[in-house]
């Protein structure tokens, strides 16, 4: 009867293999298939860093066949803007109040602290260690790209369509875009990328590189769940590049969206990610504020590179987008370096206004498209104040990776063929025209 009972009482045998045998194999499934994300993204950047050089290399001994090899060097990667950071890696920050005259607070240190490293690791040059954090950065960037856009698109991150459950929804596009498709979508997202005409600042001290890496890198912890270290990276970009700004806040609008709650934004741990998320910039103001008593100090040094105007003039040029005109008008009217990157901001900020309400309509609100609204507002008021497009093509790269996660955008890199290789063709050609600039030293930026 014990020995009855006791047989009776044994759970039975699982008809399959057990939960840790089968989380054994997925394991090793989802580490293989990160392995060859990361090593695609090697690949497209080492076929990306061979051809730059090659292309700039050609150039330069056409061009400037007298020029030695040092003076090509300082003059492709050490101009304009990688000037400023390399004084702040060299020297430290100078502020003498006068907003009449650019100085270097208007720069953010991140990638002068990076720099100033490898100058000392190395012994290299400064303009050298620009050169090669730049690099690695940018090498850093399509590998992680390439495994962030490896993953499936998680509940928790929904597009706020029509259906009233995010996690529907998600389970639907994750289905439709699944298995080799959503491996080649993810494959042609790298490419683009670094076929991206400001990819070309991945040679030179400017620091884009660094700002990409770390928004990617943010990305890739909120794709996997991990909003603390999502917002610790999206900290570190803010402290790179202003640009980053749309990011943890394009993405906290999202969740608040999302949440359904008026007060989400102001819950002690909410509100803890969203600090940290800006952290980097507020440290650099905390930093300004201490040291020379002027937490405003950035904005004020940046002023001497813009002409005063008015509120009322900026909001004209924003209602009427008499900036963009003007730079595609330069086109036509003007000769040169500034009129082509002009002309090239004002055809991005118009494509950016299209795509982005065009994703939003076709394929719905995500956290992307928040942080691409987010992102257009400063590019487009910026413009205004300058009177003309200005860096947009520059300090929208983070805004096109954050577009190319978006699900229904994968699914047209896939599904229409044409339109990826001709956007490759049109990004490669732009690319190869702002390198000739470069050799010759003309403002691109």
């Amino acid at each position: 009867m014990d020995r009855q009972r006791s047989s009776v009482a044994r759970p039975p045998k699982p008809a399959g293999p057990s939960a840790a045998y089968r989380a054994g194999p997925a394991r090793r499934r989802c580490r293989g298939a990160t392995l060859r994300a990361a090593g695609q993204g090697l690949a497209v950047f080492g076929m990306w860093l061979v051809g730059v050089c090659v292309l700039v290399t050609v150039e330069s001994r056409l061009l400037y066949p007298a020029r030695s090899w040092s003076t090509a060097f300082r003059s492709v990667v050490g101009t304009w803007d990688a000037g400023w950071l390399r004084s702040i890696a060299e020297h430290g920050y100078a502020w003498n109040g006068n907003a009449s005259t650019g100085q270097n607070p208007a720069f953010l240190p991140l990638f002068p602290l990076a720099e100033r490293a490898v100058h000392l690791l190395t012994g290299l040059s400064y303009t050298a260690s620009g050169f090669v954090a730049s690099v690695a950065f940018q090498g850093a960037f399509l590998v992680v790209l390439a495994v962030l856009v490896a993953l499936p698109v998680q509940p928790r991150h929904a597009v706020l369509a029509g259906d009233p459950s995010p996690t529907s929804t998600t389970a639907a596009t994750a289905a439709a875009t699944s298995g080799t498709r959503w491996d080649q979508a993810g494959l042609a997202v790298v490419v683009l990328a670094a076929v991206y005409p400001a990819s070309i600042f991945g040679i030179q001290g400017y620091g884009t590189s660094l700002t990409v890496l770390l928004v990617a890198a943010a990305f890739l912890m909120v794709r996997r769940d991990r909003l603390t270290m999502a917002a610790v990276f999206f900290g570190l970009a803010t402290a790179a590049d202003p640009s980053a700004l749309a990011a943890p806040i394009g993405y906290a609008i999202y969740e608040w969206v999302a949440s359904r709650s008026l007060v989400h934004p102001v819950k002690p741990r909410v509100l803890g990610r969203e600090l940290l998320g800006v952290g980097g910039f507020l440290a650099d103001m905390a930093y300004l504020g201490v040291r020379f008593h002027d937490p405003l100090a950035k904005f004020q040094a940046g002023q001497a590179w813009f002409p005063h105007r008015t509120l009322g003039q900026i909001l004209d040029a924003l209602v009427t987008s008499r900036a963009v005109g003007r730079g595609l008008e330069a086109f036509f009217t003007q000769t040169g370096a500034r009129a082509f990157s002009y002309t090239l901001d004002g055809i991005v900020a118009v494509a950016l206004l299209a795509v982005v309400a065009l994703v939003w309509w076709r394929g719905g609100f995500g956290w992307e498209v928040a942080i691409l609204v987010v992102g257009l507002v400063p590019l487009l008021v910026q413009a205004a104040e300058y009177g003309y497009p200005y860096s947009i093509t520059r300090l929208s790269y983070p805004l096109w990776v954050a577009l190319s996660l978006h699900p229904w955008v994968r699914r047209q890199l896939v599904t229409r063929r044409y339109l990826l290789g001709g956007i490759v063709v049109v990004e490669g050609v732009v690319l190869a025209l702002w390198s000739v600039l470069l050799v010759q030293g003309r403002w691109v930026d």
